[in-house]
Formats: structure tokens, sequence, C-alpha cells
């Protein structure tokens, strides 16, 4: 029961832990939006970027920093650092 609401006491711990449904959102309303992800590749794509650059956020890295390593073809440097 403690580990349920340490939240309540150490502000460090997020309220939820559901962070892949966050993310998984965004998608969603991407697909609902279009109409669908065009390509398979399209959307491996997207969904490859979208992961770099919300792993580089949590890693305090730039957009920009994240963006250009991705586009060096480097993002397994951003999904392996920590």
């Amino acid at each position: 029961m403690d580990a349920m609401l340490r939240c309540m006491s150490d502000l460090q711990v997020p309220f939820t832990n559901n962070l892949a449904e966050q993310a998984a959102k965004a998608i969603k309303v991407r697909e609902k939006i279009s109409g669908r992800l065009a390509t398979r590749e399209g959307a491996e794509r997207f969904l490859c970027l979208k992961t770099c650059l919300q792993t580089a956020k949590k890693q305090n890295m730039t957009t920009f920093e994240a963006v250009k390593l991705c586009l060096q073809d480097q993002c397994t440097k951003i999904l392996t650092e920590g």
C-alpha cells in the first residue's frame, strides 16, 4: 500500500505510471486527423522519431540535438544512453 501512495509523499514519483498509453495517444490523434498513416514504412519512421524525441527529452537533450542524431541515422545513441 505504501508503494501505491508514494507519489503523495515523494514529488519525484509521477502520479501515473502510464507513460506508454500517453505516448500512444499522440499516434492515435494523428491517425484520426489524417485518417490513416500512409504506409507501414512511414508509420515506423514516425514511431521511431517519436520514441527518440521522447527519450531525448527525458535525458535533457534538446530537440535539435535529437533530430540531428536521427538524421545522421544515430538514433540508437539516444535510446541506449541514459
